[in-house]
């Protein structure tokens, strides 16, 4: 269906019983929250690399990931990858390294395309690199 969109939010906290420091993701659509098995950003994990969640099937046929990483300053920025690979960073994707509770934080609405829908999605690359800097920062 060309121009079929999606709209979802991603849901983090800083998680109440994981090391300290542990980030953990699921997503809102429709009305659920689904937890992929692999949606925690624990403080061992290496800064400036993009990291994946599981598949998650956000119904009506999208299938996305959550994106994130952690950068330098330990703020994390994320976002989701949409049927592989289109990339979109939603207008609130930042959780800044003073977060000290464990209550979920939204990001801003994502509305998700079809991959190639979207002029403006970003591609981060298939390497899941380098996120020195803010991917939507002037």
């Amino acid at each position: 269906d060309v121009g079929a969109t999606k709209e979802v939010r991603i849901q983090a906290r800083l998680h109440p019983t994981r090391a300290t420091r542990t980030l953990e993701f699921r997503l809102l659509a429709d009305g659920r929250e689904i937890e992929p098995p692999k949606r925690y950003l624990g403080p061992a994990l290496a800064t400036d690399r993009w990291y994946r969640s599981s598949v998650i099937d956000a119904g009506d046929g999208f299938m996305v990931r959550i994106i994130a990483c952690k950068q330098s300053d330990d703020d994390v920025i994320f976002g989701l990858r949409v049927d592989g690979h289109d990339d979109i960073i939603p207008p609130r994707r930042r959780l800044g390294n003073d977060i000290t509770h464990n209550r979920w934080l939204r990001s801003s609405p994502i509305e998700i395309p079809l991959p190639g829908d979207n002029d403006d999605v970003i591609t981060l690359g298939r390497g899941d690199e380098n996120c020195t800097a803010d991917p939507l920062a002037p």
